[in-house]
């Protein structure tokens, strides 16, 4: 059962973000898209999703974001938004679209860190 779900703005850090998991022995999927068959992620720890936002509007972007959450989240999963290490893209939007579909009251901790 997913344990952790990690929504991208896109492939590199999609790739890179399940790598890690991987590496710290979580069993996970890294998905080229937002739509995905449970059946091919549902025995696994992670879920990492590409939602290709990157270079949408602000707008667009975080209901993408808010729209994947609302997809594959389920309660007791982490929830956690993949951040460009260069600080690109719609972070705040995306931030937004994420506690939008959360639980009211769910807080977000933002650090800033290159993924190594």
């Amino acid at each position: 059962m997913i344990k952790v779900l990690v929504v991208t703005d896109d492939m590199t850090g999609n790739n890179d973000t399940g790598a890690l998991l991987n590496q710290a022995g979580l069993d996970t999927v890294t998905a080229i898209s937002d739509h995905m068959q449970e059946e091919w992620f549902m025995e696994r720890d992670a879920l990492c999703l590409n939602t290709d936002s990157r270079a949408m509007s602000a707008e667009l972007a975080k209901a993408k974001v808010k729209a994947a959450v609302e997809s594959y989240w389920k309660p007791d999963m982490l929830c956690c938004k993949r951040i460009d290490s260069t600080l690109r893209g719609n972070i705040g939007s995306e931030i937004d679209g994420m506690l939008e579909a959360l639980p009211a009251g769910t807080k977000a901790v933002v650090v800033p860190a290159f993924p190594r």
